[in-house]
């Protein structure tokens, strides 16, 4: 299990394990009671709240007690499932998906444009992508409404990120922070939690809207990167990719009705603000302990690995921070790599029920169209 703790309160508690019957409605009458047991906490910064992991293991005893159980439900009490609050949740089960690799964009926030989150949505789909998750908290209306449509046809799983339920069964509203320094511990709790839902999936990537991978080579999809990356290194449980930076503060390079397209120069080097930290990484559920935002922790001896660079390019689209030195005048490359999608991703945005999702619908559509209808005019 996955939540969070107040820094340095108790963290024991008892999980009281439900069935259901053959029909799928839940037997309330007799529940298991298992103690619980942190395994994880997360205390680079101590904050409000804490990012904490749980685990609550049937022993062999209860076993030959109650014989082999497939529980459904659990719910929690602070000392006796005697006194268990009526509040339950499900027990989910992964299920396994083969060829698989969820993007996880821990917690999407705010007042986002949303043609940069179609963008976004839609060339990450046409990687290949087999589903993204993400919490969210506080977007706007028409953001909101992009999300849903992603969640209706299967591509998106989400949950608000308020409000919680707590040990004892009271809710706890969880807003956006206002603390930088708790909206990075709810990202890495995003993150893990993302570990867990998809613990059956061949592959997750932690990454930010902000950020796309470009196929390198022979390379088509997300999965083919990482696929010949672990079957080169089948010991390793996590992989990283470097990122270059494209700034905007250096101005559009040519026209298009697409952001990413329309800016082709970005740094020569990785790692562009000085410090190693703008790595991105993707991981194998079943062979990961616990995660951060860009960096892995593998279960027992496996290693960690960077992907091969003549596979992939990782773009990272952002203005100039006031603390990277010289950012304006650095040296730059020009990499039109990801030009080949344009077509296709206009094609697919065009595709869509962009009426119900644009507020400027007539606006967006026409610099689409024309783009389309020029572009192939010249070929």
């Amino acid at each position: 299990m996955n939540g969070w703790v107040r820094h340095k309160e108790p963290t024991s508690f008892k999980c009281c394990l439900l069935r259901s019957s053959s029909n799928g409605t839940l037997v309330d009458d007799v529940k298991t009671e298992v103690r619980s047991y942190t395994y994880n906490i997360y205390t680079q910064w101590i904050v409000e709240r804490q990012n904490a992991e749980f685990s609550c293991s049937v022993s062999s005893t209860q076993i030959t007690a109650i014989g082999k159980a497939n529980f459904s439900y659990v719910t929690f009490a602070k000392d006796s499932c005697l006194k268990a609050p009526v509040v339950v949740l499900p027990i989910l089960y992964p299920q396994p998906v083969p060829n698989s690799v969820c993007v996880c964009l821990k917690i999407t926030y705010g007042n986002l444009k949303p043609e940069k989150v179609i963008e976004w949505f839609e060339y990450t789909r046409h990687m290949g992508t087999t589903k993204v998750f993400t919490y969210y908290a506080e977007v706007t209306t028409p953001v909101l409404k992009i999300l849903q449509y992603y969640q209706s046809i299967g591509f998106l799983e989400m949950l608000p990120l308020e409000p919680v339920v707590s040990a004892d069964g009271q809710k706890i509203s969880i807003a956006k922070p206002t603390f930088p320094q708790q909206a990075w511990v709810d990202e890495v709790m995003a993150a893990n939690d993302c570990k867990h839902r998809m613990a059956k999936y061949d592959f997750i990537i932690i990454m930010d809207m902000d950020e796309i991978i470009v196929p390198q080579g022979n390379m088509t999809s997300y999965f083919d990167i990482l696929q010949a990356a672990s079957l080169k290194m089948p010991d390793v449980c996590g992989f990283s990719f470097d990122a270059h930076v494209v700034a905007l503060t250096w101005g559009a390079t040519r026209s298009s009705p697409l952001l990413i397209f329309r800016y082709t120069n970005r740094t020569d080097f990785v790692n562009y603000d000085g410090a190693d930290r703008n790595t991105r990484w993707a991981f194998r559920p079943k062979m990961t302990y616990w995660v951060q935002n860009n960096l892995i922790h593998c279960r027992d001896s496996l290693k960690i690995s960077p992907i091969p660079n003549d596979t992939y390019t990782l773009l990272h689209y952002r203005s100039c921070k006031a603390q990277w030195t010289g950012c304006t005048e650095k040296t730059r490359v020009t990499d039109t790599s990801i030009l080949k999608h344009e077509l296709p991703l206009i094609d697919q945005i065009l595709a869509m029920p962009l009426r119900d999702l644009v507020s400027d619908y007539d606006t967006y559509i026409s610099a689409l169209t024309d783009w389309k209808r020029n572009i192939t005019h010249k070929r």
